[in-house]
């Protein structure tokens, strides 16, 4: 006789169903109060914080050398400072991904680093640089060294938190240098402004940042004004706000492209870089427009371009009062108007510049042209005497709004033909001692034009103005750098060095509790943004007055110094008005995530209970509805 089959109770349906709405309610509620409450973030860029750039995972995926990189790190980092030990974890974990997807051909090592050790002296002759603690007693290290099997090595000296978006750049671009590398020579040609180290005693030098971020990958040469002929083992050229140009250095650089040179040329109609440090503005023009148009770039020297869609906040005195308003003159180009198809421009999100000229590109037999950068469709023009001149609200005033996209950065490449018909000194003796004149390209050159210097000007790309400090020391806050760094790779056919774009800025990696607080922080943004419009204006005058009292030859007077001392008086208490404004945010933030783990804790038991009545009450239902059937078939 066969054993009849036992049928599941209604009572172990019952716990086991309950058994899993509480499993589910459990992670409920530890997930959403952890996604809210604690410090996890939603990595949701294209470039994600934790994952390699596709570029770095294809490299490591070839390479088949073995590299070493050691991280220098002191133990009391911990205590002492929080904010490099939270960015030490994120750094371990990253060069752990490294190491990961490598197939084992780089090994990673901690180097735990203690006062007066033999790691330390280790880390001293690696080159890192160390810091003291708080109290000013210890040394501390936090650095990296990558090295080959050959033993060719690099440095990074000191590992800033603040540049915590751009490590991985830093790392591919020390990655691509090892098993070989060797620097090609590019040269920088800067006629007013002083951008790089010059050697001369007369006019010394110091390099600006972006030379600086140059020079760990490439020889930079200094390249004199006067020069009739760029020197051949220049492989690029960087022209940087050329003024006054004599026929002859024009004559070199035209013979440079014909010998298949590449020129990076950054003009404008109004550098005001120039005016921020010489403090007059420079009226020479460059003389580059008929050059220009000969090798299909046209060019003005009397029109700035402006956009008011991408434009910049500023105070602008109108009407005797400070207000803050865009500047079109001042923008900021997103990945919009950026070409995300080219290898300069790839992956490139914001490029800030200021009082650009505009620029056209037309068709040559033999070249082709690429525009890089526009700007927007909300853009517009103005005369560039008036902009040199003219108070900002003047500006504003006599801004001529176009509604056309203006070229900001275009690319010409391939072969050209010479503006000029021989060497304008050929019959002399230096002429005849020069480089044989070229009508047409012996081979392809190539000529990028950025229409703006202040491009390179570090407080356009930099938070800070590190001339004193190390490459590794700068904090872009842009691209305008990684545009550089990129346009000298591409031109220069250098396909070593390796570039994975920057990551998005951390505060685009908010927390969910970080969102709550920005929905709560626009219910009172008239108001903060009045308090911070009050705040600027609180400044500048300050800032004013201090000009006034270092122009005077003697001590300022009593009403002087009150006036300033009410300036200040009022910048604190607008201070205090926005850190009151900051407290109700923070306490309206607390509350609304109080509230979330509240109802956590009620809303998904609640939730079981009913599901389980829900499903209780329909089996009862069933049960009387067969028994219903059974007594009715009787």
């Amino acid at each position: 006789m066969k054993a009849a089959k036992h049928k599941p109770s209604r009572r172990n349906y019952i716990i086991w169903t309950l058994f899993i709405l509480c499993f589910i309610s459990f992670l409920g509620i530890n997930i959403g109060t952890a996604l809210f409450g604690s410090s996890y973030k939603l990595d949701l860029t294209q470039n994600k914080q934790y994952t390699l750039h596709p570029s770095t995972l294809q490299w490591l995926q070839k390479n088949k050398s073995r590299i070493f990189i050691k991280l220098y790190l002191s133990d009391g980092i911990k205590e002492e400072y929080p904010q490099i030990d939270q960015y030490s974890r994120y750094l371990i974990k990253l060069l752990e991904q490294y190491q990961i997807n490598s197939k084992g051909t780089i090994q990673f090592e901690i180097v735990s680093v203690n006062p007066y050790s033999a790691t330390e002296e280790e880390a001293r002759k690696q080159g890192l640089r160390p810091f003291l603690d708080k109290k000013g007693k210890s040394n501390f290290y936090f650095g990296a060294v990558l090295a080959d099997e050959r033993g060719q090595s690099y440095t990074i000296p000191y590992l800033n938190s603040e540049r915590q978006n751009y490590i991985e750049q830093d790392i591919d671009r020390i990655l691509g240098k090892l098993n070989g590398y060797e620097a090609q020579r590019i040269g920088v040609l800067s006629s007013v402004l002083p951008v790089i180290d010059t050697k001369e005693n007369l006019n010394n030098r110091i390099d600006w940042p972006f030379v600086k971020q140059l020079r760990k990958d490439y020889e930079v040469e200094y390249i004199r004004s006067d020069k009739t002929q760029i020197p051949v083992r220049i492989k690029t050229l960087l022209v940087v706000n050329p003024s006054s140009l004599a026929p002859m250095t024009i004559y070199a650089l035209d013979q440079y492209l014909m010998r298949g040179g590449k020129i990076i040329l950054f003009l404008d109609p109004f550098a005001e870089s120039f005016m921020n440090l010489f403090g007059y503005i420079n009226t020479a023009p460059s003389n580059l427009e008929q050059f220009l148009q000969n090798f299909g770039v046209l060019y003005q020297e009397n029109r700035l371009i402006g956009d008011n869609q991408l434009s910049q906040n500023t105070l602008i005195n109108q009407s005797d009062r400070y207000t803050v308003s865009g500047y079109p003159l001042w923008f900021d180009v997103t990945n919009q108007q950026i070409d995300a198809s080219h290898p300069i421009t790839q992956g490139l999100r914001k490029l800030r510049f200021k009082s650009a000229g505009g620029l056209e590109l037309k068709k040559l037999p033999q070249a082709q042209g690429k525009v890089l950068v526009t700007s927007s469709d909300n853009s517009g023009e103005i005369d560039a005497s008036v902009a040199k001149y003219a108070a900002k609200s003047s500006v504003l005033g006599n801004f001529i709004k176009t509604n056309r996209h203006y070229p900001l950065a275009v690319l010409q490449e391939g072969k050209f033909m010479s503006m000029f018909e021989q060497n304008p000194i050929q019959n002399t003796e230096i002429g005849q001692m020069m480089i044989p004149f070229l009508m047409t390209s012996i081979r392809p050159g190539k000529l990028l034009v950025i229409s703006d210097s202040d491009f390179l000007y570090t407080p356009n790309w930099s938070k800070n103005n590190p001339l004193e400090g190390d490459a590794y020391d700068t904090i872009p806050y842009n691209d305008n750098l990684s545009f550089v760094l990129r346009a000298v790779d591409y031109m220069t056919d250098n396909n070593k060095i390796l570039f994975s774009p920057s990551l998005e800025t951390k505060e685009d990696h908010q927390t969910f509790a970080q969102i709550i607080k920005d929905k709560i922080a626009q219910k009172s943004n008239p108001q903060e943004a009045k308090l911070k419009e009050q705040l600027l204006q609180a400044q500048q005058k300050q800032k004013q007055l201090q000009e006034n009292i270092k122009k005077q030859s003697v001590f300022p007077s009593a009403a002087l110094i009150k006036e300033f001392e009410s300036y200040q008086r009022e910048e604190e208490n607008i201070k205090y008005k926005l850190q009151e404004f900051d407290f109700q945010i923070n306490q309206q933030q607390k509350y609304l995530m109080n509230l979330f783990v509240v109802l956590n804790l009620i809303l998904f038991p609640a939730m079981v209970i009913g599901i389980i009545f829900a499903y209780d009450r329909r089996q009862r239902k069933k049960q009387q509805h067969r028994a219903e059937e059974i007594v009715n078939a009787k």
